[in-house]
């Protein structure tokens, strides 16, 4: 039995490392596909990163120039009401101030007594 194992033993050496170059192949090929699989990951998720940023940025730059159109119209449309405020209380205070007048003019007519007018 002992004759037999060593003639075999250089049969079993052979298939072990036969074996193992296998099981080496295989760890080698998957080794290479998970890096590439990574790697393509990595390409990919910068891409995506990229996109995203891009897509950011430029939702932020519409955002803040619809901002700065919305205040620029609110401002304009401000001054305007403010500016017509202003002309219609000056026109409400014209109205005012000549109806007074009016009333003191007239009423200064009204209540000459004939008998003043003689002096």
């Amino acid at each position: 039995m002992a004759d037999e194992n060593a003639a075999n033993t250089g049969t079993f050496i052979d298939d072990l490392v036969a074996k193992a170059k296998g099981v080496g192949g295989q760890v080698r090929e998957f080794t290479e596909d998970a890096f590439d699989r990574v790697r393509e990951f990595s390409a990919s998720a910068g891409d995506n990163i990229k996109n995203f940023a891009t897509d950011a940025g430029g939702n932020i730059m519409g955002f803040a120039t619809d901002a700065g159109d919305n205040l620029k119209n609110f401002s304009t449309s401000a001054g305007d009401n403010i500016k017509n405020l202003a002309a219609g209380a000056r026109e409400k205070s014209q109205q005012a101030f000549d109806e007074f007048r009016g009333r003191i003019d007239g009423g200064t007519k009204k209540e000459q007594r004939p008998d003043d007018d003689a002096e």
